[in-house]
């Protein structure tokens, strides 16, 4: 049988990383010149079929708050299959960014690529540096059955086509560049200069190809478009015999990779597992540790979007939307601002609200997951930026949080009290130590918290001194010991005041009985701790030796006598 003709898809791209050895500005500036003669390019030059915009849509939205006035010819290049976008917002590093980003990152790259006319429905990560176990799940749960990837595929893998399995047995075909995804960086014209290119491309790729078809990418970091590639394709077919160049994109080289393998797709070699060697590419393992500090943030803020104002928001919500109207009289419209809270259309228009907030900052925290911002290895100035982004997101997610809780908290009170409302985010029962800033009515201080079985709960006055930017008021910071708040809920707490001098007095005489009694030890099995309230002293027993320690905690502000050091 003769032998298939060999088929050289060949992809035009630019990989565009949005800060590394310049901060973002500088990036930008280049961005908005590269896509500029991008357009340019595209709308002159019929030919030029395709490019790939690096598989994300995060540069988009970067030059269109630039470029406003070219968000039409984006949509069209975009419909037209020209200008190929997503399926990922940004290109992340796998190892630094958590599960639920993993899913924002491609949610929120689906969705926009849909509002600029239509994603790239194959998984895209050329430059992570390795890659997880997971990926292929995933990608899987968006309806994404293939992936490309370069680093840290170990030489235990021969082809450049193989299925990759992920451990709840999700498995996508995987179009490995052997080589990285830069290639035909330049675009000979000379006769014997462009031979000899292609047969240096041919060499590497051939190899390991599975079918008739190899994939050539052309392009490499922040390259613009070649102009002359129609007429390189154009003059490499005129002196090949057993081969030919084609202009592609990504969808087009899987698809037709698919169709040769046909059946054979399932004979093709299985491996699991994440990829993290790098004896065919550096997966630049030192990144894991470069900056120690992104990677915190990044936790904490992924944390607190998922784990806190996402589940308190959507609780908020569904208590405005179904228990307000039932509820006519505990509507306080103070929580919002909003008068009549529980009219339908506020209710929407506050959940409206949090889902834009919380948007934007699931955003600024994406744009902190690339495997040049996360991973540390940016030059000092894009940290600036980094820590900005973190400071957003955590700033909008703390604010859902509070006005969330805040509007659970009065719901749950007592109409008339001041109370305090404690939230538990455990799945089980917790008593800890809480500290809050309490209101202080003129003359009036916080004695002790009341809970709904009448237990009383005393607090400690921590600071003073602080007052509302609103009324004037003061208010203090006391702290409590909340006991066995449920599990996923809270626990409401009356705030019972008494008269300053009443206070003082009662605490001083020990009056009001167990409620304002002098503090006891604590103690377990090797230390009994006791304090001396007059001195403001500790006296420690080791209960092991007998021996007794007295007038610890004692602080003294002075000059110290001559001679002791």
């Amino acid at each position: 049988m003769a032998k298939a003709k060999r088929t050289f898809v060949v992809v035009s791209h630019t990989h565009w990383d949005r800060e590394w050895y310049s901060p973002f500005e500088e990036f930008r500036a280049r961005l908005v010149r590269t896509m500029d003669g991008l357009l340019e390019l595209l709308d002159r030059d019929p030919e030029y079929r395709h490019f790939v915009l690096d598989g994300q849509t995060v540069p988009l939205d970067d030059y269109l708050e630039i470029r406003p006035d070219r968000r039409a010819d984006i949509e069209r290049l975009v419909r037209d299959g020209r200008l190929v976008i997503g399926p990922n917002y940004m290109l992340a590093d796998e190892f630094l960014i958590g599960g639920e980003a993993h899913i924002r990152n491609l949610m929120t790259g689906i969705r926009s690529a849909r509002k600029y006319g239509g994603p790239m429905m194959v998984g895209y990560s050329p430059d992570a540096f390795g890659h997880i176990m997971h990926l292929p799940a995933v990608l899987r749960g968006f309806g994404i059955d293939s992936v490309l990837i370069w680093r840290g595929v170990g030489d235990n893998v021969s082809t450049s086509e193989f299925r990759w399995r992920a451990p709840d047995g999700s498995e996508v075909l995987v179009l490995h560049f052997p080589h990285g995804y830069g290639g035909l960086e330049t675009l000979p014209e000379d006769r014997e200069a462009l031979l000899k290119s292609i047969e240096n491309m041919r060499s590497r790729v051939e190899p390991y190809a599975t079918t008739e078809y190899c994939l050539v990418p052309n392009g490499t970091d922040h390259m613009a478009a070649h102009d002359g590639l129609p007429r390189f394709i154009k003059a490499a077919n005129e002196v090949l015999e057993d081969a030919e160049l084609v202009h592609g994109d990504y969808p087009m080289y899987v698809d037709l990779v698919k169709r040769a393998l046909g059946d054979r797709q399932n004979e093709l070699q299985v491996v699991e597992g994440e990829f993290r060697n790098s004896k065919r590419s550096n997966v630049l393992a030192g990144v894991l540790s470069t900056r120690i500090w992104t990677k915190q943030r990044y936790q904490h803020c992924e944390d607190l979007l998922a784990r806190y104002a996402e589940p308190a928001a959507a609780w908020t919500h569904m208590l405005r939307t179904a228990s307000l109207p039932a509820r006519p009289e505990v509507s306080k419209p103070a929580l919002s601002g909003v008068e009549g809270e529980r009219a339908p259309q506020a209710a929407c228009q506050r959940t409206a609200s949090d889902k834009g907030l919380l948007r934007n900052a699931w955003r600024q925290l994406l744009q902190n997951g690339p495997h040049d911002s996360v991973t540390g290895c940016s030059v000092d100035s894009v940290y600036v930026d980094v820590g900005a982004r973190f400071n957003h997101a955590e700033q909008a997610a703390e604010a859902v949080t509070f006005e969330s809780q805040r509007f659970i908290a009065e719901l749950a009170s007592p109409p008339g009290d001041t109370c305090v409302a404690v939230f538990n985010p455990e799945n089980g029962p917790r008593t800890d130590f809480c500290t809050l800033r309490l209101p202080v009515p003129e003359g009036r201080e916080p004695h002790d918290l009341i809970d709904a079985n009448g237990r009383c709960i005393d607090v400690q006055v921590i600071e003073r001194g602080h007052h509302s930017p609103r009324d004037g008021r003061e208010r203090i910071v006391v702290g409590f010991v909340a006991p066995d708040v449920p599990g996923y809920g809270y626990k409401v707490m009356r705030v019972e005041y008494v008269e300053r001098e009443e206070r003082s007095g009662n605490k001083e005489q020990g009056e009001q009985g167990t409620r304002n009694r002098e503090p006891g030890p604590i103690e377990n099995e090797f230390f009994r701790v006791s304090a001396d309230r007059t001195a403001g002293t500790l006296t420690v027993e080791d209960k092991t030796t007998g021996a007794s320690y007295a007038g610890l905690n004692r602080f003294v502000d002075g000059v110290l006598p001559a001679g002791v050091r």
